[in-house]
């Protein structure tokens, strides 16, 4: 899972600026419940990219993954409310992030 793309612009992978707004649309717009469009911006575009196993915590997997207050299983708003970012295993500052981004 693409932690920039969560927080900082992501060009070519969307004519969205966002990856949660994509999220949202799809659950408002097409139907998708918020699990499958969670799904679908993650494990599901991690397998067409070719990651093996794409979407698991596990010894071994690429620690790549954020965490948030809610459940965005239940809702995607909740993707807005990031309390943690991990990237290959290094816990990021999620302000520095947002300061390079500006």
């Amino acid at each position: 899972m693409s932690i920039e793309g969560m927080l900082l612009r992501n060009p070519g992978s969307s004519p969205l600026f966002s990856p949660q707004l994509a999220m949202a649309m799809s659950v408002r717009l097409n139907g998708l419940t918020p699990a499958e469009a969670l799904r679908a911006a993650t494990t599901v575009a991690g397998e067409v990219l070719g990651e093996r196993q794409p979407g698991q915590v596990r010894p071994g997997a690429p620690a790549d993954f954020f965490a948030v207050k809610g459940d965005p299983f239940a809702d995607v708003a909740a993707l807005g409310d990031i309390t943690l970012i991990v990237r290959r295993g290094e816990v990021l500052d999620q302000k520095a992030l947002l300061a390079q981004a500006h």
